[in-house]
């Protein structure tokens, strides 16, 4: 790990399993900002995993949700399911000054960071920053940035697809099928909704998902937009977890004399207005396709704790994201 700088920020792993090995520490070790002094799991292996990796001087508690270190600036929970995922926000936010925290969005429709997001002092508290990664990639804030640049601003659609292998593995049923796409959803359509947000578009009750009739693995859910203005948009995200893909995603909006077209993990983006192209290239720094986003994701996250500002996938945003998946799954 590179030599940390005097004002580091201390902060704690709550979950040591494969996904914070995975994508947390290579992006933490590339920086100076951040220094990993404890790890919470529920495992002596794991703990001993995490010593071996990370140096004797690291501070363990074998516990799964919280670390009773009261001396940490933040913490990062990834653990396996909602309901641990539950107890550690709950921990930390009834506390009297609870650190700044990363959270793995909990997979659920229903838990503690969604409750408490509908009162949400967010002024009052620190810097909660739900890891929605793909909505961190600079392609996103790009596509903004032109858009608005050139005026770009009649969007008649945002489609964002992804083309994965992961159905290869899974082996559930039909009914598990639904609720595992619309779990997934979640990494999707925030960037669909962030898009059109950001352009002045509010979502509309409307809501369509359509499956393949050959296939439960591939389909689409459709989401609609107005403004205030009166204009509207179509969101969308497809989806083929049955691809001979590894793992893609794609970015296209469409309006007035214009279209956009992204690849979210190469970062090329190609932008034609009036019949003419142009070619932007806005790499991740994930060299890893399965992490992309999630050093820009860190990125946001310590930015928001040095300015004192929410970041963009803040609990309010997080809400708005469960909002969307409680009215796909109560007319699907």
């Amino acid at each position: 790990m590179n030599s940390q700088s005097v004002n580091a920020l201390k902060v704690g792993l709550v979950g040591f399993g494969s996904w914070p090995r995975q994508a947390y520490l290579p992006a933490i070790k590339l920086r100076n900002d951040i220094e990993i002094i404890s790890v919470a799991a529920s495992s002596d292996k794991t703990l001993k995993l995490a010593k071996s990796i990370l140096g004797e001087s690291l501070k363990t508690y074998k516990e799964t949700s919280y670390i009773p270190d009261l001396s940490l600036d933040a913490v990062f929970i990834a653990l396996p399911n909602r309901k641990l995922t539950d107890e550690a926000l709950s921990s930390y936010l009834d506390m009297r000054s609870p650190p700044h925290i990363f959270v793995e969005a909990p997979f659920t429709l229903d838990t503690h960071l969604y409750h408490s997001s509908q009162n949400f002092d967010l002024s009052s508290y620190p810097i909660v920053h739900v890891d929605l990664e793909l909505t961190h990639l600079p392609i996103i804030e790009a596509i903004i940035k032109i858009i608005n640049e050139r005026n770009l601003l009649e969007i008649n659609n945002v489609q964002v697809s992804l083309k994965c292998n992961w159905a290869k593995s899974w082996g559930i049923d039909k009914k598990q099928i639904k609720h595992k796409i619309l779990e997934i959803s979640t990494w999707y359509i925030d960037i669909v909704h962030y898009l059109l947000k950001k352009h002045g578009f509010h979502r509309s009750d409307s809501i369509n998902s359509v499956s393949d009739k050959n296939n439960s693995y591939i389909g689409e859910i459709i989401l609609n937009y107005h403004s205030l203005c009166g204009a509207v948009s179509t969101g969308i995200w497809k989806y083929d977890f049955d691809s001979e893909h590894p793992f893609s995603v794609h970015i296209e909006l469409s309006g007035k004399n214009f279209n956009v077209k992204g690849d979210l993990i190469s970062g090329e983006l190609n932008i034609q207005t009036n019949g003419l192209s142009t070619q932007y290239s806005f790499p991740s720094k994930n060299p890893d396709i399965y992490t992309t986003g999630i050093s820009e994701s860190i990125e946001s996250f310590v930015n928001g704790i040095r300015e004192n500002k929410q970041t963009k996938t803040d609990m309010s945003f997080y809400a708005d994201v469960l909002k969307i998946q409680d009215s796909i799954f109560s007319k699907t």
